[in-house]
Protein backbone atom coordinates (compact mmCIF):
# COMPACT_ATOMS: atom_id res chain seq x y z
CA UNK A 1 0.00 0.00 0.00
CA UNK A 2 2.81 2.47 1.04
CA UNK A 3 4.72 1.84 -2.68
CA UNK A 4 0.99 2.56 -4.12
CA UNK A 5 0.70 5.52 -2.37
CA UNK A 6 4.30 6.45 -2.88
CA UNK A 7 4.39 6.02 -6.94
CA UNK A 8 1.19 7.87 -7.01
CA UNK A 9 2.74 10.55 -5.76
CA UNK A 10 5.71 10.86 -7.21
CA UNK A 11 3.53 10.20 -10.69
CA UNK A 12 1.18 12.98 -10.10
CA UNK A 13 4.20 15.27 -9.10
CA UNK A 14 5.49 14.84 -12.33
CA UNK A 15 2.20 15.69 -14.19
CA UNK A 16 1.80 18.74 -12.17
CA UNK A 17 4.77 19.45 -11.49
CA UNK A 18 5.76 21.49 -15.41
CA UNK A 19 2.28 22.43 -15.19
CA UNK A 20 2.95 24.68 -11.75
CA UNK A 21 6.21 25.82 -13.75
CA UNK A 22 3.74 27.34 -16.56
CA UNK A 23 1.94 29.33 -14.39
CA UNK A 24 4.54 30.64 -12.01
CA UNK A 25 6.85 31.33 -15.32
CA UNK A 26 3.26 33.02 -16.86
CA UNK A 27 2.60 35.22 -13.84
CA UNK A 28 6.01 36.22 -13.68
CA UNK A 29 5.71 37.42 -17.33
CA UNK A 30 2.66 39.09 -16.93
CA UNK A 31 4.40 41.01 -13.78
CA UNK A 32 7.39 42.16 -16.13
CA UNK A 33 4.96 43.63 -18.86
CA UNK A 34 5.61 47.30 -18.97
CA UNK A 35 2.67 50.02 -19.78
CA UNK A 36 3.55 51.84 -22.81
CA UNK A 37 1.33 54.26 -24.68
CA UNK A 38 3.33 54.25 -27.31
CA UNK A 39 3.25 57.82 -27.07
CA UNK A 40 4.27 61.15 -24.91
CA UNK A 41 1.28 61.41 -22.85
CA UNK A 42 -0.80 64.49 -22.88
CA UNK A 43 -0.24 65.19 -19.08
CA UNK A 44 3.49 64.52 -19.35
CA UNK A 45 4.65 67.17 -16.81
CA UNK A 46 2.34 66.08 -14.78
CA UNK A 47 2.35 62.25 -15.00
CA UNK A 48 3.57 59.50 -11.98
CA UNK A 49 5.47 56.55 -12.23
CA UNK A 50 6.01 53.29 -9.98
CA UNK A 51 2.50 52.10 -9.31
CA UNK A 52 2.15 48.09 -9.64
CA UNK A 53 -0.17 48.77 -12.13
CA UNK A 54 2.55 49.79 -14.38
CA UNK A 55 3.67 46.50 -14.90
CA UNK A 56 0.16 45.57 -16.76
CA UNK A 57 0.74 46.09 -20.57
CA UNK A 58 -1.94 47.81 -22.75
CA UNK A 59 -4.54 45.45 -23.23
CA UNK A 60 -4.66 44.64 -19.81
CA UNK A 61 -6.25 41.15 -19.55
CA UNK A 62 -9.03 38.90 -21.05
CA UNK A 63 -10.27 36.07 -22.35
CA UNK A 64 -11.00 37.55 -25.55
CA UNK A 65 -10.01 39.66 -28.66
CA UNK A 66 -12.68 42.08 -28.13
CA UNK A 67 -12.35 42.02 -24.14
CA UNK A 68 -8.63 43.30 -25.14
CA UNK A 69 -9.14 45.33 -28.10
CA UNK A 70 -11.91 47.42 -26.06
CA UNK A 71 -8.89 47.32 -22.97
CA UNK A 72 -6.52 48.56 -25.53
CA UNK A 73 -9.32 51.53 -26.82
CA UNK A 74 -9.68 52.33 -22.78
CA UNK A 75 -5.91 53.07 -22.20
CA UNK A 76 -5.44 55.80 -25.09
CA UNK A 77 -3.21 58.49 -24.41
CA UNK A 78 -2.28 59.26 -28.05
CA UNK A 79 -4.69 61.36 -29.91
CA UNK A 80 -3.18 64.87 -30.96
CA UNK A 81 -5.69 66.61 -32.68
CA UNK A 82 -8.29 69.43 -31.68
CA UNK A 83 -10.49 68.44 -29.39
CA UNK A 84 -14.70 69.00 -30.56
CA UNK A 85 -17.20 70.32 -27.84
CA UNK A 86 -19.70 67.44 -27.47
CA UNK A 87 -22.82 68.18 -24.82
CA UNK A 88 -24.91 65.67 -23.03
CA UNK A 89 -27.51 65.52 -25.57
CA UNK A 90 -24.70 64.08 -28.07
CA UNK A 91 -24.00 61.48 -25.60
CA UNK A 92 -27.73 60.60 -25.56
CA UNK A 93 -28.23 60.30 -29.26
CA UNK A 94 -24.83 58.50 -29.57
CA UNK A 95 -26.44 55.87 -27.36
CA UNK A 96 -29.40 55.83 -29.77
CA UNK A 97 -26.84 55.38 -32.83
CA UNK A 98 -25.47 51.97 -31.58
CA UNK A 99 -28.73 50.81 -30.66
CA UNK A 100 -30.24 51.34 -33.95
CA UNK A 101 -27.00 49.83 -35.83
CA UNK A 102 -27.75 46.98 -33.19
CA UNK A 103 -24.06 47.22 -32.20
CA UNK A 104 -23.19 44.84 -29.19
CA UNK A 105 -23.01 45.97 -25.28
CA UNK A 106 -24.17 44.89 -22.13
CA UNK A 107 -21.49 42.65 -20.76
CA UNK A 108 -18.24 41.84 -21.26
CA UNK A 109 -19.15 38.99 -22.92
CA UNK A 110 -21.30 41.18 -25.42
CA UNK A 111 -18.60 43.32 -26.68
CA UNK A 112 -18.11 45.01 -30.36
CA UNK A 113 -15.84 42.65 -32.36
CA UNK A 114 -14.84 45.24 -34.95
CA UNK A 115 -14.53 48.48 -33.18
CA UNK A 116 -13.95 50.42 -36.02
CA UNK A 117 -17.95 50.79 -36.51
CA UNK A 118 -17.53 52.86 -33.51
CA UNK A 119 -15.64 55.53 -35.60
CA UNK A 120 -17.08 58.70 -36.83
CA UNK A 121 -20.65 57.17 -36.25
CA UNK A 122 -22.06 60.38 -35.47
CA UNK A 123 -22.43 64.45 -36.21
CA UNK A 124 -22.68 66.70 -32.80
CA UNK A 125 -24.69 69.33 -32.36
CA UNK A 126 -21.65 71.54 -32.89
CA UNK A 127 -21.71 70.22 -36.74
CA UNK A 128 -18.46 68.01 -36.04
CA UNK A 129 -18.09 63.95 -36.83
CA UNK A 130 -17.42 62.22 -33.81
CA UNK A 131 -16.94 58.26 -32.28
CA UNK A 132 -14.39 56.74 -30.66
CA UNK A 133 -11.38 57.51 -30.68
CA UNK A 134 -12.20 61.25 -31.22
CA UNK A 135 -10.64 64.06 -28.61
CA UNK A 136 -13.47 65.72 -27.10
CA UNK A 137 -14.05 68.04 -24.41
CA UNK A 138 -17.54 68.27 -21.96
CA UNK A 139 -18.21 70.86 -19.60
CA UNK A 140 -20.40 69.78 -16.45
CA UNK A 141 -20.81 69.72 -12.83
CA UNK A 142 -19.55 66.49 -10.85
CA UNK A 143 -22.66 64.22 -9.62
CA UNK A 144 -19.88 62.01 -7.82
CA UNK A 145 -15.84 60.86 -8.37
CA UNK A 146 -14.66 57.71 -6.84
CA UNK A 147 -12.50 55.09 -7.17
CA UNK A 148 -14.16 52.25 -9.18
CA UNK A 149 -13.53 48.65 -8.84
CA UNK A 150 -11.18 48.72 -6.03
CA UNK A 151 -12.61 45.48 -4.50
CA UNK A 152 -12.52 43.27 -7.72
CA UNK A 153 -9.82 44.61 -10.23
CA UNK A 154 -10.83 44.95 -13.63
CA UNK A 155 -9.44 43.24 -16.71
CA UNK A 156 -8.11 46.58 -18.03
CA UNK A 157 -5.84 47.01 -15.05
CA UNK A 158 -4.67 43.29 -14.95
CA UNK A 159 -7.49 42.85 -12.10
CA UNK A 160 -4.80 44.65 -9.68
CA UNK A 161 -7.10 45.72 -6.46
CA UNK A 162 -6.68 48.35 -4.49
CA UNK A 163 -7.35 52.92 -5.35
CA UNK A 164 -4.04 53.20 -6.80
CA UNK A 165 -4.29 50.52 -9.38
CA UNK A 166 -7.93 51.81 -10.48
CA UNK A 167 -9.86 54.22 -12.31
CA UNK A 168 -11.42 57.06 -11.08
CA UNK A 169 -14.82 57.11 -12.33
CA UNK A 170 -16.27 60.48 -12.33
CA UNK A 171 -20.21 61.25 -13.00
CA UNK A 172 -20.88 64.57 -14.77
CA UNK A 173 -24.22 66.20 -15.82
CA UNK A 174 -25.16 69.63 -17.20
CA UNK A 175 -27.18 70.76 -13.88
CA UNK A 176 -25.34 69.97 -10.45
CA UNK A 177 -29.04 68.56 -9.33
CA UNK A 178 -29.51 66.05 -11.96
CA UNK A 179 -29.35 62.15 -10.93
CA UNK A 180 -26.97 59.95 -12.24
CA UNK A 181 -29.37 58.38 -14.63
CA UNK A 182 -29.12 62.20 -16.22
CA UNK A 183 -25.52 61.91 -16.61
CA UNK A 184 -22.34 60.45 -18.06
CA UNK A 185 -19.15 59.06 -17.11
CA UNK A 186 -15.32 60.38 -17.51
CA UNK A 187 -12.38 58.01 -15.85
CA UNK A 188 -8.94 59.07 -15.07
CA UNK A 189 -6.57 55.31 -15.48
CA UNK A 190 -4.66 54.75 -13.10
CA UNK A 191 -1.57 54.15 -15.54
CA UNK A 192 0.82 57.40 -14.63
CA UNK A 193 -2.21 59.69 -13.52
CA UNK A 194 -1.02 62.48 -12.15
CA UNK A 195 -1.44 62.65 -8.11
CA UNK A 196 -3.31 66.30 -8.03
CA UNK A 197 -5.94 65.03 -10.05
CA UNK A 198 -6.77 62.46 -7.64
CA UNK A 199 -8.17 65.21 -5.57
CA UNK A 200 -10.75 65.10 -7.56
CA UNK A 201 -12.23 62.77 -5.59
CA UNK A 202 -12.73 64.83 -2.26
CA UNK A 203 -12.91 68.17 -3.93
CA UNK A 204 -16.31 70.04 -3.45
CA UNK A 205 -17.84 69.71 -6.19
CA UNK A 206 -19.49 73.52 -6.43
CA UNK A 207 -17.70 74.63 -9.82
CA UNK A 208 -18.28 73.26 -13.04
CA UNK A 209 -15.25 71.40 -15.02
CA UNK A 210 -13.91 71.12 -18.26
CA UNK A 211 -13.02 67.06 -19.19
CA UNK A 212 -10.72 66.86 -22.37
CA UNK A 213 -10.11 63.06 -23.74
CA UNK A 214 -11.27 59.70 -25.93
CA UNK A 215 -14.97 59.45 -26.89
CA UNK A 216 -15.11 55.45 -26.04
CA UNK A 217 -17.48 53.58 -26.27
CA UNK A 218 -17.66 51.18 -22.87
CA UNK A 219 -19.83 48.20 -23.90
CA UNK A 220 -19.33 46.15 -20.87
CA UNK A 221 -22.20 48.43 -19.47
CA UNK A 222 -25.44 49.30 -20.17
CA UNK A 223 -27.64 52.63 -19.57
CA UNK A 224 -30.40 53.47 -17.34
CA UNK A 225 -33.98 51.80 -18.41
CA UNK A 226 -36.99 52.97 -17.42
CA UNK A 227 -36.81 51.86 -14.01
CA UNK A 228 -33.63 54.25 -13.71
CA UNK A 229 -31.56 51.04 -12.99
CA UNK A 230 -27.55 51.28 -15.16
CA UNK A 231 -24.68 49.48 -14.47
CA UNK A 232 -23.66 52.15 -13.49
CA UNK A 233 -26.19 54.59 -13.28
CA UNK A 234 -25.90 56.63 -16.41
CA UNK A 235 -27.92 58.07 -19.37
CA UNK A 236 -25.20 56.68 -22.03
CA UNK A 237 -22.06 54.39 -22.28
CA UNK A 238 -20.68 56.37 -24.19
CA UNK A 239 -17.93 57.99 -22.22
CA UNK A 240 -14.91 60.49 -21.67
CA UNK A 241 -12.28 57.60 -21.45
CA UNK A 242 -8.86 58.18 -20.26
CA UNK A 243 -9.26 61.56 -19.24
CA UNK A 244 -6.37 63.61 -21.02
CA UNK A 245 -6.83 67.30 -19.36
CA UNK A 246 -9.13 68.71 -16.38
CA UNK A 247 -9.99 72.31 -15.64
CA UNK A 248 -12.14 73.86 -13.06
CA UNK A 249 -14.28 76.76 -13.51
CA UNK A 250 -13.53 80.37 -11.68
CA UNK A 251 -17.14 80.60 -11.78
CA UNK A 252 -20.40 78.65 -10.85
CA UNK A 253 -22.62 78.88 -13.10
CA UNK A 254 -23.39 77.31 -16.52
CA UNK A 255 -23.41 81.53 -18.22
CA UNK A 256 -19.73 81.90 -16.86
CA UNK A 257 -18.35 78.45 -17.28
CA UNK A 258 -18.24 78.63 -21.74
CA UNK A 259 -16.00 76.00 -22.97
CA UNK A 260 -15.19 78.39 -25.65
CA UNK A 261 -13.99 80.89 -23.13
CA UNK A 262 -10.48 80.61 -22.08
CA UNK A 263 -10.62 82.88 -19.21
CA UNK A 264 -13.26 81.18 -17.54
CA UNK A 265 -10.97 77.93 -16.55
CA UNK A 266 -7.80 76.80 -14.95
CA UNK A 267 -5.92 73.61 -14.87
CA UNK A 268 -6.95 71.43 -11.99
CA UNK A 269 -3.47 71.01 -10.58
CA UNK A 270 -3.05 74.79 -10.42
CA UNK A 271 -6.02 75.16 -8.17
CA UNK A 272 -5.25 71.38 -6.36
CA UNK A 273 -1.61 71.35 -6.71
CA UNK A 274 0.68 68.42 -5.61
CA UNK A 275 4.53 67.47 -5.10
CA UNK A 276 4.12 64.15 -2.53
CA UNK A 277 5.37 60.57 -3.22
CA UNK A 278 2.12 58.44 -3.29
CA UNK A 279 2.32 55.41 -0.97
CA UNK A 280 0.10 52.45 -0.65
CA UNK A 281 -0.67 54.03 2.61
CA UNK A 282 -2.09 57.05 0.92
CA UNK A 283 -4.82 54.60 -0.96
CA UNK A 284 -6.46 52.86 2.34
Amino acid sequence: MNRTISRFVKNTFAVTLPVLLLIVASSAAAQTTVFNPGCPVPFENLKSTGRPVDRCGIDGVGSTDSQHAQNHAKNNLCLTTPPVPIVLQDFINLQATVQREHIPFGSAQQLPDDRSVLHNIYKTAFGNTVGEGTLVKYVGYILNAHYSDVSDGESVNCKMLGKINNDIHITLSSTPTASPCQGIVAEIIPHLRPLAWEDIVTMPHTHPVLIVGQLFFDASHHPCNSQGKGSPPRISIWEIHPIYAIFVCKGTSSAECKEDNPQAWLPFDQIHPSSKIATDADYR
